[in-house]
């Protein structure tokens, strides 16, 4: 009884030996969170910046959100690779602002047809976002 007793608690000290490495290591090589920085009398300066791990809550209580700051677009070819300018729905006007979003790589099967702002029809919005042009509307175009 006391072998295994003695047992167990050098396996207990070796994992928590093993743990406090772990934690010293994660310490030392703090991995970096980037988040969209809104700085408080300015919030309209957001930017994004990379922080270590320990302070992104106190971030997020003033705030400021996880991942990079949306980049604003006017419809033009603006915007990065494999995304495109999406507005909000029912607004297509050439000049109209957006923000710079990925082009969805999958789209679910749902069928549930919208009007895109290039004036063709698709399956549904994602379908229409992964072509590169936002939503005009609701339904089908040209409906017959």
């Amino acid at each position: 009884m006391k072998r295994s007793l003695l047992a167990l608690c050098a396996c207990c000290l070796c994992c928590l030996t093993i743990l406090g490495l772990a934690v010293t290591t994660s310490q030392a090589g703090q991995d970096k969170v980037c988040i969209c920085h809104r700085p408080p009398g300015n919030p309209a300066n957001a930017h994004t910046i990379c922080i270590g791990a320990p302070a992104v809550r106190a971030h997020l209580r003033h705030g400021d959100t996880v991942g990079e700051c949306p980049v604003q677009c006017d419809g033009n070819d603006d915007c990065g690779a494999n995304q495109f300018c999406k507005k909000t729905e029912d607004v297509c006007a050439e000049g109209a602002s957006g923000i710079c979003t990925n082009r969805p790589a999958a789209c679910p099967t749902v069928i549930e047809p919208v009007c895109g702002c290039d004036g063709n029809d698709y399956s549904n919005a994602c379908a229409a976002n992964a072509a590169g042009t936002g939503v005009l509307n609701s339904g089908e175009c040209n409906p017959p």
